[in-house]
Formats: C-alpha cells, structure tokens, sequence
C-alpha cells in the first residue's frame, strides 16, 4: 500500500522534538521565527534524512493478499497445484511476493491421467469438454408460482408437489423449500448445475466448491462410473421419460425421481422449469435413501423410515426412531442432525401429505414442477473431483 512522503511540517516537527530532547537549554517558548532560526543553526549538527513511510515500511505486507499463482494445470501426466507465496514486501507502493514452484503429482503413479490439475481415473469425463452453455442454479422454487404442464388431459397445471409442500410447510411453521432444498443453493455451499452438452442434450450435474481455488467441483457421481456420460439426462428437446435429479440436504442429497420429464428453458430470463411425475413408491424410497444416509442419529438400522403400503403409497413411520439421541438444537447443533430431528418428530405428517394425484400402470404418482433461477459460468471455473 502506498503512503504519502513526510512532509516539511511533518519534518520540521521531528527536527524541533530532537533538539528539544538533547539540549536542555531550549527555550519551550520559543516563536516560530526563533525555532526557525534555531534548526537553521543546528543544521550542520544533525541529519535528518528525507524518511518516507514507503521506505520505512518496505518489509511490511500481508502474505494472503498474495494469493496464489495461476491455477491448477497439468505437465503431462503431473497434476500442478499453485502453492502460496512465502515471501512479501511493499516497495515503491507495489506489493511483491515470491512463490515456490507448483506442487507435483505423479497422476500415472496412481493409474490415473491429469485432467484440469487433477488426477481423475481414465474414462472420466472432461468438465471442460462440456458444451457452451452451462449454469448453477441460483434459486429453486416449488410452489404454485412455477408454470406447470397439464399431465392428466384436463387442461389444467399439474403440481402437487407445490400444494403438498405449502401444507406440510404450514403444519411445522416452516418454509420447507427455502430451508433443506433452495437454503443450500443460495448459500453457495452446494450447487445443481444445468449444462447443454456437445450433442445439445442437456444434463443436470451435482457440484461443490472447491476450498483451494473456489472452482465449482462436479462431483464423479453426476456420471455414470468410468465414463463421460450423465447420469440425469434429457434430449435436445429437454424431454425424458425417466430423470434422477440430486437435491442436496444437509450432508446428503435428496434424489427425486422423474418420470415424463420435461425442461423448459428461457436464456434470456435466466430460468428454467422442470415439470413431471414422481411415482409415490419412488418418492417414499427416496426419503428412505436420504434418511438412511444422513440420520444415523435416528437408530434405523437396516429399517427404513416410512413403509408402503402394495399400491405404492406411503403407510406408516417406523415406531422405534430414536430422535432424543439427534443434536437437533439448530444453535449449537450440527445442521444435518436438526434436519433428522425434524425428519423423525414430523415423519408421520409427512406421509399424511404425500397425497397421489395421477395414475400411472406403476401406480400412483404427485405431479411436480420446480422453478430454477440460473446463472450462467465459464466451462474454466469447472473441475471434476478426484
């Protein structure tokens, strides 16, 4: 940082409190005409030099506003980490630092190649390899507010989802969506990507953030193990008769499977609309995954939380959940246990509200519509996790 030179005033002070200090006969009140003539005598005495805080200061600097140098790369088949600097000063008002060379991993050692500074298992796929348009999602939205499509032949929108989770957010005095689902996406911890790919179909991608660079990490499980192919994928037309798409929770994710799924997209709004079915027996056994994954606290075992009943809807909540051994205290508590807590105590309205409202030969199923708010990224902000 820069800072001025020390002015004449400033050094006429300094001048005056030496003089003042080594010769006990100065007259304290002596006027500035005399104080003027006085430094004029003693000038041959002292040397004061023309100090400026630049000089002063030169060793003076924050090795973090340093950063790092560059970013992730490969040489071959070595992945390059930026290392950060070790050494800083400020001269002339510029701040310079020095860094040690990159840090090096053998990618091969591991039978592995590098791809983006990492080293990921052959067959992986490229995030840069991704087609043009690819984006996070900002905000999610599931409420009536979303255009839905007719999916039962009445010319009416179809989204129970939406009311089923306005009256399960009115009984726990919650907004449901905006705290599990969207809380996440806003805060930035985890991120639901939308991509269109080379062939102009479109796939949605789980992602996070990665600590060292602040990249968004495609997470390898977004993919179908040792290839480039998604795992949620819909055509060109953004149509798909069966889609997972991954909802973080907490620690966890919330898969919500679709069928008869379509995607409607605007680019220049900056939002899309994913619109379908999700068959009763699907959604129970997706609450069961996430339950069994993220609330140990709740002591299920190999028992799942919500059975169903042989038409597919939800039945019961298992008896025996153990929600006083869940740290559910949200201000001192961890996160994803507060949401087990909730999870356990409120099973039961739940599966009260989980309300079928189409038919399907594999029995019934809740129409569902979500908003996204989306913004665009560079295909080089992207990294896939080791």
């Amino acid at each position: 940082m820069h800072r001025p030179h020390i002015t004449h005033r400033a050094r006429r002070t300094i001048v005056l409190l030496g003089l003042m200090g080594c010769d006990s006969a100065s007259e304290p009140d002596a006027s500035p005409a005399e104080m003027d003539a006085g430094m004029a005598q003693d000038a041959g005495r002292f040397d004061f030099p023309d100090i400026t805080f630049d000089e002063a200061d030169a060793a003076v600097c924050d090795l973090a506003e340093c950063g790092l140098r560059g970013h992730p790369d490969c040489d071959g088949a070595v992945a390059l980490t930026p290392s950060a600097a070790t050494h800083c000063q400020v001269t002339a008002g510029t701040l310079e630092c020095t860094w040690p060379a990159p840090d090096r991993r053998d990618c091969a050692a591991q039978g592995r190649l590098c791809r983006g500074g990492e080293c990921v298992l052959p067959g992986a796929p490229d995030p840069t390899t991704l087609g043009a348009e690819t984006y996070a999602v900002a905000d999610l939205t599931i409420d009536t507010s979303v255009a839905a499509r007719d999916l039962d032949g009445d010319a009416a929108p179809d989204n129970r989802a939406a009311e089923v989770l306005a009256r399960f957010s009115a009984d726990l005095r919650e907004d449901i969506v905006a705290t599990y689902l969207s809380g996440p996406l806003t805060r930035g911890a985890v991120r639901l990507l939308v991509a269109r790919l080379p062939d102009a179909r479109w796939a949605f991608l789980s992602a996070g953030i990665e600590p060292e660079t602040g990249r968004l990490q495609i997470h390898p499980d977004a993919f179908h193990a040792g290839t480039a192919e998604p795992v949620s994928v819909l055509d060109a037309a953004g149509d798909s008769s069966w889609l997972a798409l991954r909802l973080a929770v907490g620690d966890a994710a919330l898969t919500l499977h679709f069928t008869d799924a379509h995607l409607e997209f605007d680019p220049g709004a900056g939002v899309a609309t994913l619109s379908g079915r999700v068959r009763v027996t699907d959604f129970v056994n997706d609450l069961n995954a996430l339950a069994a994954t993220l609330c140990g606290c709740l002591g299920l075992g190999d028992r799942p939380l919500i059975s169903a009943r042989p038409d597919g809807t939800a039945d019961a909540c298992l008896p025996t959940r153990e929600t006083e051994s869940c740290n559910g205290d949200d201000f001192g508590g961890r996160p994803d246990e507060y949401v087990c807590q909730r999870f356990g105590d409120d099973c039961n309205i739940i599966i009260r509200r989980v309300t079928a409202d189409l038919s399907e030969p594999a029995g019934p199923a809740i129409s569902a519509a979500l908003g996204f708010r989306l913004v665009a990224l560079s295909r080089e902000s992207l990294v896939l996790a080791p």
